[in-house]
């Protein structure tokens, strides 16, 4: 259909026409955070009607759209109206329709998500459904209905005003009649062409209808009372141009009241929930009976059911969506279920760092390279954070629950999170903290008016209000003379108080209206606050009532304001996104920033005054923005993973933080992995907002050029697309242990690159796979099948580095066969350079090859081969790999390396394990690059992969801590597995500052292992710490824990066998132990869906 404009027919008064606007969204992929809905309650769920799509709204006033066969979120649509109301979909599936509370009703085109046409209303509409043709679209406002018509079908009629509130709406599927229900208790038949009553039918005065719907045929109505716990079945009879109800059926609920019902679009299939609120009940409409009840794990707030009835999907007060399979009962998949924020904001005064809240848990961001650099878990979700002025200590309240005392504030070292004090007997729930400009004392208000200081030298109180204030206090500011401004609402009116420091003696009391937030200027007797209309800022002098200038220029409500520390700048947040750089010299706005999701609830300078940080409560984003050029980075994160990303799409986050981000077109969305050879780019976001770490930057870079190079990409500017290719399989066939595979790839812009098969996450071709060329090929493959249940994945690479959605499946291999077990180890305790000798490296591998010998019952045979001293050489690490060639897809490969490793001072910081004959001042030359010792894990076999690294990284270690860590050994009779002569020489080549970044191997940006090999990779220690060796154990600490662990110490479950999640479990809390905290092992690289077994050795 052609559409022009959309007017509005309103059964009262007025009509609406407009020329719709030609904005689209951009071609290009853009990235979507795969986050839930931030409030606590799904309010409405509905599935497009083909059936590829979930449609969710929650009390967070967002809509969002799922692709129901993997669960993306392929968009998320808010408006600066601060309710939504309704929303639904049409048949043909063009539009989406929207109705918000401030007044507001919007049409969308569904498929490419731009705004068609927004209009004002004089109250909400709800109840909003389309017409079986996408022709109209019909819905109430109080006591009147409007009708929206799409094109120029239909005109405008005589106005009828019902007199009642109309509580629900339906359009009959001949699209010939509306039917009303309404607070009258009165079921009403309305003629669309006349606007005239052609039925109505009164009820019992106190239950009228709540909810109703028609069934495809148009032969029901079903309704849902107010005060009854049955539904009620009305048959539609049309005679001509007229119709009415005759009452047809009582669906009896002996469970109590049916709280939501819904119907599938062909009719067939009614779905309900009983009070029990726990599971739903499903009726066939053929004779109205009971088929099935499923029980859910939650309460549920929606359901809806799909297009064919063959699914419901159910939404709960918890925030998130199952899909449930009618024909079985069982949950198919949940969707929406992450949990994603970093709303609570606060950068430290040095203007080095960020922290960001998530539920307990703190996240330190680092601002020099954009990272999370350190977690703090606390007891309580947390509601308010402050920091002192010496960024020393960070001060949080919990959030209010009747778990636990809320009335309290904590005090945590953000050097290590530890908590120093407990504020217990704090008189109600916290509203805001302030420490002073001198750093002496903290500011607590309360929602019932307390205001008390506390010295921030002992934690302890220092006084309180004498008569507490009449309303609950709204922010606390500091003037530049260290006097308090309280401002609060009380007695119905909002005013502020000016209080002294720390006597809480009132110096004056101001009316003020709508200060229920405000900011002081840091360098100027002035603070900012909301006029009014909340749409303009009005500038006061401290302790004036009326303002002295005001500032203009808001497009919507002003929801934050901040200043500069210097007094410079100031920036204004608005409900629509915007934030407002203003120039405090002139009061004049330098520019307007937009990239936020929604309203701004936060803002804060960073020292400087370069960067200005923002977060909003409708997106869960924080930003960091530069305020010179207005670029700007999103940050996120949640209790496990984080992401820094961009406009465009270039991400650094942790190591599987690549989940939390997808690139969407439209309602195309692709995982952010498949992207990551041209997206995963830490040097790009850094250089996006100019922050100044040019050695960070450099080594970023050079990992990325390493990346391409190992790809045969010539550089980055063959990156220039998000074009994907395509693959779709055509048929599988197993004969025995072998799957036969038959596919197409294909590639509409560019050529094509590579293809690869992956068994259990590990690539069946190697780290690159098979090279393939042109634009489209159907490929045959025969797959040999692991022992037990196999994942399989397929996808293929264009020439420009963009990875193909993997197309997954699983098959079954019930022939089990016993696989051999090969060992290859790796150790130097005396080296050429007899500076850098060790004690027990030799010893560890001769013990773990002895350990892996006394398993050949579990075995068709044990292959241990072991190199050690003069014999670690870099041409015996490359030659090592043709003891593989004989290997096969159910053997286990163990590789051991024992040592030193170091990074080198190039721009690269390239990774090296150090051989016999190393020469530390010519590394490149010398010892074995680390991609040399990587690569024995690469192109074989086995895809039971464990590589186990007794190695140490010391030349990243501050002298300070080195120092620390020798000390420590010397006093416990144990060795650092390092050597002060080789720490003097690293830190002789190495003379620019510490590369803090080498130690956070926690990043995306470090992931080419897991996906090139699918090994599971455990090391010694984490960055930035010593490996130790002991002679009560002759083994380095790591190694004796791991043969301990093989020896039963790690088998949990007691049933005989060490899987290697019981081992990482065993040796992460037994080498700490060891070492008084000083050595910590991690899975830098892991195989999730793989899971290594070995039996007990006894």
């Amino acid at each position: 259909m052609n559409i022009n404009n959309l007017k509005a027919l309103i059964v009262s008064v007025v009509l609406y026409s407009c020329i719709f606007p030609s904005y689209l969204y951009s071609s290009e992929f853009i990235p979507i955070v795969q986050k839930t809905h931030n409030g606590n309650q799904i309010k409405k769920i509905i599935f497009s009607p083909d059936g590829q799509y979930i449609i969710s709204s929650a009390t967070d006033n967002t809509i969002k759209v799922w692709r129901e066969k993997d669960g993306f979120l392929v968009r998320s649509i808010t408006s600066n109206s601060t309710n939504l109301i309704d929303f639904e979909i049409s048949a043909d599936q063009k539009y989406l329709a929207s109705s918000f509370s401030g007044d507001e009703f919007m049409l969308s085109d569904f498929n490419s998500g731009s705004e068609l046409q927004t209009i004002s209303r004089n109250n909400h509409d709800a109840n909003i459904e389309f017409s079986s043709d996408g022709s109209f679209i019909a819905s109430s406002e109080k006591d009147s209905i409007n009708i929206y018509s799409i094109g120029s079908k239909y005109s405008v009629g005589k106005s009828i005003n019902i007199n009642s509130e109309i509580t629900c709406l339906a359009i009959t599927a001949d699209d010939k009649f509306i039917i009303s229900g309404s607070r009258d208790a009165f079921i009403r038949i309305w003629n669309i062409q006349d606007k005239k009553v052609v039925f109505e039918k009164s009820l019992p005065e106190d239950n009228f209808p709540l909810s109703f719907t028609v069934t495809q045929d148009n032969r029901y109505l079903i309704v849902r009372y107010a005060n009854d716990d049955n539904l009620h079945v009305w048959e539609i009879i049309t005679k001509g141009d007229g119709v009415n109800l005759k009452y047809f059926k009582k669906i009896k609920n002996k469970k109590g009241f049916h709280m939501y019902m819904c119907l599938s679009r062909d009719g067939k299939v009614l779905a309900t929930t009983t009070m029990k609120a726990e599971e739903i009940v499903i009726i066939s409409t053929s004779d109205w009976k009971v088929q099935k009840v499923i029980e859910v794990p939650d309460i549920i707030s929606c359901i809806s059911l799909s297009p064919d009835g063959e699914h419901i999907a159910v939404g709960y007060f918890e925030n998130h969506i199952d899909l449930y399979n009618l024909n079985t009962g069982l949950l198919k998949k949940r969707i929406g279920s992450r949990e994603l924020e970093s709303r609570l904001i606060v950068p430290t005064y040095d203007g080095k760092y960020i922290f960001s809240v998530y539920k307990n848990v703190i996240s330190m961001w680092r601002l020099s390279d954009l990272s999370v650099y350190k977690t703090f878990v606390q007891p309580y979700p947390i509601h308010r954070i402050a920091l002192t002025r010496d960024d020393k200590y960070l001060i949080y309240s919990p959030v209010h629950s009747n778990d636990y005392n809320y009335r309290q504030v904590n005090v945590i070292e953000t050097e290590n999170g530890e908590e120093v004090a407990k504020i217990k007997d704090v008189k109600d729930y916290v509203r805001d903290l302030l420490v002073t400009p001198k750093n002496d004392y903290l500011v607590i208000g309360t929602y019932d008016g307390e205001i008390e200081t506390v010295s921030t030298k002992n934690w302890k109180t220092v006084s309180h209000l004498l008569e507490k204030l009449s309303g609950p206090v709204s922010e606390l500011e500091v003037t530049t003379a260290n006097e308090l401004i309280v401002s609060f609402n009380g007695d119905n009116t909002e005013r502020i108080n000016i209080f002294g420091i720390p006597s809480l003696n009132l110096l004056k009391e101001v009316y003020c209206p709508n200060t229920w937030f405000l900011s002081v200027n840091p360098a100027k007797d002035y603070y900012a606050a909301p006029k009014l209309d909340f749409n303009s800022i009005g500038l006061y002098k401290v302790s004036e009532k009326y303002p002295y200038q005001e500032l203009k220029g808001h497009e919507s409500q002003i929801n934050t304001v901040a200043f500069s520390q210097d007094g410079r700048y100031m920036a204004s947040g608005e409900a629509n996104g915007t934030i407002n750089l203003w120039e405090t010299a002139g009061n004049t706005v330098l520019k307007k920033m937009t990239g936020h999701n929604g309203s701004i609830s936060h803002l804060f300078f960073l020292s400087g005054g370069k960067y200005l940080i923002s977060s909003s409560w409708a997106d869960g984003l924080a930003k960091i923005w530069n305020i010179q050029s207005g670029e700007n980075v999103s940050i996120v994160s949640n209790d496990k993973d984080w992401i820094v990303f961009d406009n465009k799409g270039y991400f650094d986050s942790s190591a599987k933080g690549g989940e939390l981000i997808a690139m969407c077109k439209g309602l195309e969305a692709y995982a952010i992995d498949q992207f990551a050879v041209k997206n995963n780019r830490p040097d790009l976001l850094l250089d996006r907002i100019e922050i100044d770490s040019v050695q960070t930057k450099a080594y970023f870079y050079n990992k990325h050029l390493k990346r391409l190079k190992k790809l045969n990409i010539s550089g980055v500017d063959s990156l220039n697309s998000f074009n994907v290719p395509e693959l779709s399989i055509i048929g599988t066939r197993q004969e025995d242990t072998i799957l036969n595979v038959n596919f197409i790839i294909m590639e509409k812009q560019y050529e094509l690159y590579s293809y690869n098969v992956y068994v259990n996450d590990v690539p069946v071709y190697g780290s690159y796979g098979k090279k393939v060329s042109g634009k489209k090929q159907e490929i045959y493959e025969q797959v040999e099948l692991s022992n037990g249940k196999n994942k399989i994945e397929i996808s293929c690479v264009n020439d420009r580095g963009a990875e193909s959605y993997r197309s997954v499946f699983y098959a079954e291999n019930d022939q089990k066969s016993i696989g051999d077990l090969y060992f290859i180890g790796f150790g130097v305790s005396n080296y050429k350079n007899s500076t850098l000798n060790l004690q027990y490296a030799d010893q560890d591998v001769l013990d773990l090859a002895d350990l892996f010998q006394k398993t050949g019952d579990a075995y068709n045979n044990v292959y241990v081969n072991t190199f050690i001293n003069e014999d670690v050489t870099k041409e015996n690490i490359i030659s090592a790999k043709d003891l593989l060639l004989n290997a096969g897809v159910n053997d286990t490969f163990v590789l051991f390396i024992a040592g030193h490793g170091v990074h080198d001072a190039d721009n690269s910081a390239t990774y090296y394990y150090i051989t016999h004959d190393t020469d530390i001042n010519d590394l490149k030359e010398t010892a074995a690059e680390f991609e040399l010792v990587e690569d024995l894990l690469r192109g074989i076999k086995p895809r039971n992969k464990l590589f186990l690294m007794d190695t140490c990284e010391s030349g990243e270690i501050d002298e300070e801590v080195s120092t620390e860590y020798f000390d420590y050994a010397g006093s416990r009779g144990i060795r650092a597995r390092t050597t002060r002569a080789l720490t003097i020489a690293l830190k002789k080549n190495l003379t620019r500052k510490k590369r803090e970044f080498l130690l956070e191997r926690d990043r995306y940006i470090f992931n080419d292992l897991s996906r090139r090999s699918g090994a599971i990779v455990f090391s010694s220690s984490k960055g930035g710490e010593f490996s130790f060796e002991s002679d009560d154990y002759k083994n380095g600490f790591f190694t004796e824990e791991i043969i301990n662990g093989f020896k039963g110490k790690a088998d949990a479950d007691l049933n005989g066998k060490i899987t290697s999640d019981e081992l990482r479990d065993y040796v992460s809390k037994a080498v700490p132990l060891l070492s008084g905290e000083k050595q910590h092992p991690t899975v830098d690289r892991d195989n999730i869906y793989q899971s290594l077994s070995f039996p007990v050795v006894r």
